[in-house]
């Protein structure tokens, strides 16, 4: 074995400068939670970003979050089991498009005698 390797090592070539990347690729439905499930951690996506498949990307240090070419997050890979990674800006981004937009399960006032015209509150349920 000595002697072949000795033999060879001349015409051997060296290690390629960067290493060949190695990741896992899986194609993830997104439901509608801003959440993507990857090896039983949730990692945050942009919240218009719900209701679709998504691609994850992960090597062992870092799990990508895909929307065809347009990369949508990038988390640091979590290896517990049930934890939640966030990106502040995720949660952010959600909580003011929520105070921006009316809840559907409560109408909008339009009138002032009641319910369908403007200026009258109308009553949770």
């Amino acid at each position: 074995m000595r002697e072949a390797f000795v033999r060879e090592q001349p015409s051997l070539l060296a290690l390629p400068e960067n290493p060949y990347p190695c990741e896992l690729q899986l194609a993830v439905k997104v439901g509608k939670q801003p959440y993507v499930r990857f090896d039983l951690n949730d990692y945050t996506i942009p919240h218009t970003h719900v209701r679709r498949t998504l691609t994850v990307r992960a090597d062992p240090r870092q799990v990508r979050i895909l929307d065809g070419a347009d990369l949508l997050a990038t988390h640091v890979r979590s290896y517990d089991r049930g934890a939640q990674i966030e990106i502040a800006a995720h949660i952010d981004a959600l909580a003011r498009a929520q105070t921006r937009s009316p809840s559907p399960s409560r109408p909008r006032p339009s009138g002032p005698g009641g319910a369908g015209q403007p200026g009258v509150d109308v009553a949770r349920r």
